[in-house]
């Protein structure tokens, strides 16, 4: 009988190392998860950027009830070495383009590359929701472009996180994202791409 009792505890000693062994594995596989999370975060993505909007609609309905009126896109550089901007959606629309338009902005941020850029920035920026025709001849992707002002606030070197936001409140009726394809799948695809800044501003 003690034998048995000595054999038990034995094995019982070894599961429980062979699980103290595991659970240390797994600790080392998720930290080691984390870590390619992180650098994936911190990967450079260069303009032209494409933005990936999916569940559309249902983010509308959200935005009714007020409970998720905007919907942000990760962080992305113009260009290595260049702007850190951000693009955000009003599904929705704000102010008088509630219920009826989506609204459209970007927003500058705070940038690693900051120091040695020209400011303000003063690039022409395109916003583009591309059409999803399955015939590539007969797309057409609504446009819309502005050209920044000197002047602009928004436009000057973040001294915070980010900048507030410019671009278009009306920005694609509600209507015409129907009547296209535009949304396919209940999943919208924006672009955003720059044109050359004014060389004459810097002189």
């Amino acid at each position: 009988m003690q034998d048995e009792t000595r054999i038990l505890r034995q094995e019982m000693e070894k599961i429980k190392l062979d699980y103290r062994k595991m659970e240390s594995k797994l600790t080392g596989i998720d930290r080691k998860i984390t870590e390619v999370k992180l650098k994936h975060k911190e990967m450079e993505t260069f303009a032209p950027f494409i933005w990936k909007v999916t569940e559309f609609w249902e983010r509308v309905n959200k935005a009714r009830k007020d409970k998720e009126v905007r919907v942000e896109s990760d962080p992305f550089y113009v260009g290595p070495q260049g702007y850190k901007v951000k693009l955000a959606m009003y599904p929705n629309g704000t102010k008088e383009a509630k219920n009826a338009y989506i609204s459209l902005y970007i927003a500058l941020m705070k940038g690693k590359y900051d120091p040695i850029l020209p400011w303000p920035f003063l690039n022409k920026v395109t916003l583009s929701v591309l059409d999803q025709n399955p015939n590539v001849m007969q797309r057409h992707n609504f446009v819309k472009s502005f050209v920044p002002e000197a002047s602009w606030k928004s436009m000057k070197r973040p001294e915070g996180e980010e900048n507030e936001r410019r671009g278009f409140g009306r920005f694609l009726s509600h209507d015409k994202l129907r009547s296209g394809c535009y949304l396919v799948d209940d999943i919208l695809f924006i672009k955003f791409e720059i044109g050359p800044a004014d060389a004459s501003y810097f002189g």
